[in-house]
């Protein structure tokens, strides 16, 4: 009884790709716990419908016609800040994964990601996680690495060195 009584965790795709649009619609009405609102193929459709259906979760793409997806979650955000959105992409580069988190993303899969994946990630979201793709991941956790060496480096110079560093940048 329990189970019929909890609410199913609403979701809008925006993704371009028709094929890729349908599965993703299929996959998410299959899980149970989950449903597919509206799948919308353009970030201008998405800041139309995603405010007027208050989804809990937004799948999300970066390389969308005209708005990029990261664009599209700095919009949606100023006006729906508690909007919970999961990036799901073909691209991996540090350069998007940092400009999708700094809009506001929540979380980071890559479309190679299995349904179970993204149905979880759906969930976990949903729940107050940060769900990603585990290459992504490593790339995140590089990242911050890469970035404390930097500052152990930079600890090591003198005040007048780090003045001249400061002054040719």
């Amino acid at each position: 009884m329990t189970a019929m009584l909890t609410r199913k965790k609403s979701v809008i795709v925006v993704e371009d790709d028709v094929r890729l649009q349908q599965q993703l619609i299929k996959i998410l009405d299959a899980a149970g716990d989950i449903t597919c609102l509206a799948a919308v193929s353009s970030a201008e459709e998405a800041l139309e419908k995603i405010p007027r259906y208050q989804p809990d979760v937004v799948l999300m793409d970066i390389n969308l016609p005209g708005i990029s997806g990261i664009d599209c979650i700095r919009e949606l955000k100023k006006k729906l800040p508690r909007l919970e959105v999961v990036m799901l992409t073909a691209y991996e580069e540090e350069d998007n994964i940092f400009r999708a988190l700094k809009e506001g993303a929540s979380g980071y899969l890559l479309k190679s990601s299995t349904p179970g994946d993204i149905c979880n990630a759906i969930r976990d979201v949903y729940s107050g996680g940060a769900p990603f793709s585990s290459h992504i991941a490593r790339k995140v956790a590089q990242y911050f690495r890469v970035e404390r060496e930097i500052e152990d480096d930079n600890e090591k110079l003198a005040p007048r060195e780090k003045e001249v560093l400061k002054l040719l940048a």
